[in-house]
């Protein structure tokens, strides 16, 4: 019995090991590229286009199940300057044989070896990849009962009877070709690798590429899937994104698919994600894309230090960003944001900043003689809205909150700015913009209706004790004044281009200005050039003219983009001026007058008794960043006409008569005349350094001819 049990179990071992090595000589006897037509055709049939296998086709059988295809090919149609769409040197699949015994499948390995693929668009539009997969367009679902592809066989749970240990893309190369863009793009050393496929284990990605020779990663775990399909469990994400060696971002989450298991409710597609991207340079990252232009600021070093932290929530209808940071070049913020749906829009947001220089960031000044055209009426460039633009703007729902600790702009300086903006229905508003600002503190609001066939908006504007001096020079750039005061403004207009809205402008304003001095303007001294003339030894104004007051005050009314003044008196010293006239916004014009009245004080208030003589008045014409100021000629030659100067000239012609001799006394009798009846009128203090007229006789003869009935 003993003999016949050891013979039979030699029998069995030895048809198993006739088994095995018929298994491992198969390969090496079967003509394997015998069947490479009937492979060929088939494929060919399957994707729609002619595919050859150039390579050998090897088959393996033991210890794994599998084959290598090489030199594989599917040929891009007619027409296409690229004769392949895919090219690979191999492609090969290997199974574990062992699990195959206890009824599981376990790929080792699928690999496609240096594949090149070559999307080709002609100039007609047509792609090389259209028409992929044949007219059959794949087989037709399971029917109930049956198992689909990924459904595991009974008795056993899709992460014991399914696996793939790697999916493996190594050295790939993609060209993209657009003949009617002119467009050729190359990404090469493409390498794609994913692990451990498995419905119950996260699936390891590693991805990199050079795009343009500028390298890009992406690197992670993604799952585990769970059932396959998902039916709506949520899948883990947790992946690196880098990008041309300056950018990364980490992103860490779970994406909700939608759907569920039969019988139950179904949930939403969505995703929740943490995103953190740590310091990098978009200047940096726009010049390794060879585009510097793209970043075009001031300040050169600008948006070199740049990183961003927030969570973020989505669903097919809506977006949520919370616990947003954000550093801007050392500045810091908070933000958050909240789309309830996108259509119609339904935005909330808030953002926060510890402090910002926005003239940093700002694009460069014109070179010198680099002028700005205005845009034509219908280009893009001047702000003309369309009425898609419209509707869509009075769909919009958006409420926000900005909040700035420190900001700078234009030149400004603005504390504990605060800004609230709101959107319905067509209607934008500014509910409130509040801060300090030179010293004092404003506030303002806007609106804007795009209901209107043209848009109709209004501004209103209060500045409480700010020294205008640094809001002139900040928006005019020019050092005009020095003053502490207040600013009222309320404006409306209608239009979509500056120039229309110039030209609509109306409302009106005040402004009450206390101690203060016009800078460049002396009008003390251009209203008493009659003394100046009278004695040309006494000096002319400075370069530098400064009019010193106690109080400017100004009452304005705007109307079809013309402010005019109503009321506007200065108090200087010596002098009270009053100014009337008006400013052409649209044509940027001045079109002014200013009426001095002389004092025998030096304060710029409490005398109000007038006092005679002559004061000019001053004509102020021109362009706002040129303004012409010129005597008014005619009303100085009726003020002269009202004084006893016909004496005081009957003596200069008697001394003239006489000859030299007689000239220094008549010029001096002539000087006592005049003087007396100029009387009241300031006489300005002589400064150093001044050249004196070249003789008596010229100085008397020039300003004779300056009188009203001089010949």
């Amino acid at each position: 019995m003993k003999r016949i049990i050891k013979w039979l179990m030699i029998l069995a071992m030895a048809g198993v090991a006739l088994i095995v090595v018929g298994i491992l000589a198969l390969p090496a006897i079967l003509d394997t590229d015998s069947f490479k037509p009937r492979i060929e055709e088939s494929l060919s049939d399957a994707v729609g286009r002619d595919i050859r296998i150039n390579g050998p086709l090897k088959l393996s059988l033991f210890p794994f199940i599998g084959f290598v295809v090489s030199d594989f090919r599917i040929a891009s149609p007619e027409g296409f300057s690229e004769p392949h769409l895919l090219r690979a040197e191999r492609f090969e699949i290997r199974v574990a044989a062992a699990p195959l015994l206890s009824r599981r499948i376990r790929v080792e390995r699928i690999g496609l070896i240096g594949p090149q693929v070559a999307l080709e668009k002609a100039a007609d539009g047509r792609g090389n990849w259209e028409g992929l997969g044949g007219e059959g367009g794949g087989k037709p679902a399971p029917s109930e009962g049956q198992a689909g592809p990924g459904a595991p066989p009974p008795g056993g749970t899709p992460g014991q009877t399914f696996g793939i240990d790697a999916i493996v893309l190594e050295n790939g190369r993609l060209l993209w070709i657009d003949h009617a863009a002119g467009l050729r793009r190359t990404v090469t050393d493409v390498n794609l690798s994913l692990a451990d496929i498995a419905p119950d284990t996260p699936l390891k990605l590693s991805f990199s590429a050079v795009v343009d020779d500028r390298p890009i990663s992406l690197s992670g775990a993604i799952g585990p899937f769970g059932a396959m399909p998902p039916a709506g469990n949520p899948i883990p994400l947790d992946l690196t994104l880098t990008a041309l060696e300056t950018f990364k971002a980490h992103v860490v989450g779970r994406v909700q698919p939608g759907g569920g298991p039969e019988g139950e409710k179904e949930s939403a597609t969505g995703l929740t994600l943490s995103v953190d991207v740590p310091p990098f340079s978009p200047r940096a990252m726009a010049a390794k894309l060879g585009r510097p232009d793209l970043i075009r600021t001031s300040d050169p070093s600008a948006l070199d230090n740049v990183s961003l932290k927030a969570r973020l929530s989505a669903g097919p209808d809506s977006l949520t960003v919370s616990d947003g940071h954000l550093t801007l070049d050392g500045a810091k913020g908070e933000f958050h944001l909240n789309v309830a749906r996108f259509d119609p829009p339904d935005i909330r947001f808030g953002m926060k900043m510890d402090a910002l220089d926005a003239d940093r960031y700002r694009p460069p000044s014109p070179p010198p003689g680099g002028e700005k055209t205005e845009p034509a009426p219908g280009d893009p460039e001047a702000g003309e809205s369309t009425p898609g633009d419209r509707a869509a703007l009075r769909r919009l729902k958006l409420a926000g909150e900005l909040a700035v600790g420190r900001l700078t702009a234009s030149g400004l300086t603005l504390s504990d700015l605060r800004c609230r903006i709101a959107a319905e229905d067509g209607v934008f508003r500014i509910d409130g913009l509040d801060g300090g600002i030179a010293g004092g503190a404003l506030h303002a609001t806007a609106r804007a209706d795009a209901r209107p066939a043209s848009i109709r908006s209004g501004f209103d504007l209060k500045l409480a004790g700010v020294r205008v001096g640094e809001l002139v020079a900040a928006l005019s750039g020019k050092d005009r004044i020095e003053a502490v005061g207040d600013v009222n403004l309320a404006v409306s207009a209608e239009g979509e281009t500056p120039a229309a809205v110039k030209r609509s402008l109306s409302g009106g304003g005040s402004v009450n200005l206390t101690e203060g001095a016009l800078k460049g303007w002396d009008l003390t001294r251009m209203t008493q050039n009659v003394k100046a003339l009278l004695d040309p030894d006494a000096a002319s104004a400075s370069p530098e003219g400064r009019t010193d007051f106690s109080e400017l005050n100004a009452r304005f009314t705007i109307a079809g983009g013309v402010l005019d003044l109503t009321e506007a008196r200065l108090m200087a010293p010596l002098m009270r001026v009053t100014v009337s006239g008006s400013a052409d916004i649209a044509a940027e014009t001045l079109d002014l007058r200013t009426d001095p009245r002389l004092v025998s004080t030096l304060k710029g208030q409490g005398d109000t008794a007038e006092r005679s003589g002559v004061a000019v008045p001053l004509l102020i014409t021109g362009t706002f960043a040129d303004p012409i100021i010129r005597p008014d000629v005619a009303a100085l030659a009726e003020q002269l006409r009202n004084l006893d100067l016909k004496g005081a000239a009957d003596a200069l012609r008697k001394g003239l008569d006489a000859g030299e001799g007689g000239l220094d006394a008549a010029v001096e009798a002539g000087r006592r005349r005049l003087e007396k009846a100029l009387e009241g009128t300031p006489k300005p203090a002589p400064e150093e350094g001044e050249k004196k007229s070249a003789s008596p006789k010229e100085k008397v003869s020039d300003f004779i001819r300056k009188l009203p009935f001089g010949q």
